[in-house]
């Protein structure tokens, strides 16, 4: 420790020790004064003179703590460069600067740059960004680790078994119908239904759910899986892409409710009509990518 260090310290230890000594002094005559009656307005006068020149004093030396605390601290790890405010916003732009060479493809140079401005002008922001962006990765994959596990393709084998005729129909009319879903159409499956559920027991039953629907309309061939030119299968978070085959709701009637003619006269337009009187994208087990 310097010389002009030990001295700045000492300074400001007797400043601080006269300041309170002064404001001491300032109560009690304060005190003072409000238990007393004085009647003479000459004495009052001085007194209130004597009050105001006081403060104007304790005001200065405050001041002055203030400024040599400044100059004593500037290099202390709670104020200055080494503070624990410093390095948390010197680490937060390192990591959104990678954040930025991973997501934007920027350069080193650039993702600092840009990092570093966005970080000393929105910090809470940038916290967001690279906590949803994190968390958006886990989840899918998750997603994609679920998806390709055996039991969850039994799960969707188990409950396809299940399905009746309507439950595959009706959204197939929804989409065509009210969607305006056309023949060479590209679809994904629509997860909203299950990803807003209240519960994650129902989130995952509708999951499933959706998962062995869209499967049937594979197995039925109105569903074909997109390829890449490299046939290799197209697919955005682990779902494959697929492309409708037949928009004509006539002949889809006829290959879903195969050998169950008596419920298919009985779920005519006119039904359907009557229980979808709006735009219910949200209940679809599929979508257009990128629908909202």
């Amino acid at each position: 420790m310097t010389i002009e260090t030990i001295l700045i310290i000492v300074g400001v230890v007797l400043l601080f020790l006269t300041y309170r000594k002064l404001a001491s002094l300032a109560e009690s005559f304060d005190v003072k004064n409000t238990n007393e009656e004085d009647s003479e307005k000459e004495k009052d006068q001085k007194n209130m003179n004597f009050q105001n020149w006081l403060w104007e004093k304790l005001k200065t030396i405050e001041e002055k703590v203030g400024e040599l605390s400044d100059v004593a601290t500037a290099e202390n790890p709670a104020w200055g460069a080494n503070s624990a405010s410093s390095l948390k916003n010197e680490n937060l732009i390192k990591l959104y600067s990678q954040h930025l060479v991973e997501k934007e493809k920027l350069s080193q140079k650039d993702s600092l740059a840009k990092a570093r401005f966005v970080v000393n002008n929105f910090e809470g922001g940038v916290i967001d960004d690279i906590s949803r962006d994190i968390r958006f990765r886990a989840e899918v994959k998750s997603e994609e680790e679920l998806l390709l596990s055996d039991f969850f393709k039994k799960e969707v084998q188990e409950k396809i078994t299940t399905l009746k005729a309507k439950e595959i129909f009706e959204p197939l009319w929804i989409g065509i119908k009210i969607r305006k879903y056309k023949k060479g159409d590209e679809l994904l499956q629509n997860t909203r239904k299950a990803f807003e559920a209240h519960s994650g027991q129902y989130g995952y039953q509708n999951y499933v759910e959706d998962s062995a629907i869209v499967s049937k309309l594979v197995h039925l061939g109105i569903f074909e899986a997109k390829m890449e030119k490299n046939e290799v299968r197209k697919t955005m978070s682990g779902h494959p892409f697929y492309i409708l085959k037949e928009d004509n709701l006539e002949k889809l009637r006829k290959m879903i409710f195969a050998g169950d003619e008596q419920n298919s006269e009985y779920y005519t337009d006119e039904y359907f009509e009557g229980e979808h009187t709006k735009d219910e994208r949200i209940k679809l087990p599929f979508q257009q990518p990128f629908e909202h």
